[in-house]
């Protein structure tokens, strides 16, 4: 397990004093440490025309989760009282300076500094995501992701899509009083499986 390095770009924006607040309970003297870093990732499906447009397809959450004020083009749903699901959809990003590795790493360290505390991440996985409205043939996208632990005990999954100048993030956290385990079970992992697609338009 590494600790991110790199400095966080600007444009990947947690919605850091909601982070903070469900996360509360992780909370004291936090310290001056760099975040996790990741290793080797893919992402990209395979089609070669240009991509115009890459958003997230999102059906209905459960009815126990409590939708959240956030920035623009971001979702965020308090989860079992002390976790959080959110996703976001930047766009403007340089296809040729910001791989999915770095997507990752900047939302890594957006999460370190909401808590307050160095992050630890696992290896970097995939996961087979369905893909919808585009044109070229393509049924499902490789999206990355990673499993973190802060030293106070939070916890949670980073996922990470890239294509032409987009990104597509989703991050969950929970606290250290909540088993994240057993909530990604019963929770976030079925609605990513169950109610998340990818829409592809080139």
């Amino acid at each position: 397990m590494r600790v991110f390095t790199t400095t966080a770009s600007g444009r990947y924006l947690l919605a850091a004093s909601g982070l903070s607040l469900a996360l509360a309970a992780c909370s004291s003297e936090p310290e001056a440490t760099p975040a996790p870093a990741v290793e080797d990732a893919t992402g990209d499906a395979a089609a070669s025309a240009p991509v115009k447009d890459v958003t997230w397809s999102v059906g209905d959450p459960p009815a126990s989760w409590v939708s959240l004020d956030v920035g623009q083009g971001e979702r965020q749903w308090q989860v079992a009282e002390e976790c959080l699901f959110t996703m976001d959809q930047p766009s403007g990003i340089d296809p040729d300076q910001v791989p999915v590795e770095q997507v990752l790493q900047d939302t890594g360290m957006k999460i370190q500094n909401a808590l307050g505390f160095a992050i630890d991440s696992g290896p970097i996985k995939t996961q087979s995501v369905p893909v919808t409205g585009n044109e070229v043939g393509v049924a499902t996208a490789d999206v990355s992701t990673i499993d973190y632990t802060s030293q106070a005990g939070a916890s949670g999954s980073i996922y990470a899509y890239r294509a032409g100048e987009y990104a597509l993030i989703i991050y969950t956290a929970c606290s250290a009083n909540v088993p994240f385990d057993e909530v990604n079970e019963q929770d976030f992992a079925p609605f990513i499986d169950e109610q998340v697609s990818i829409n592809l338009e080139y």
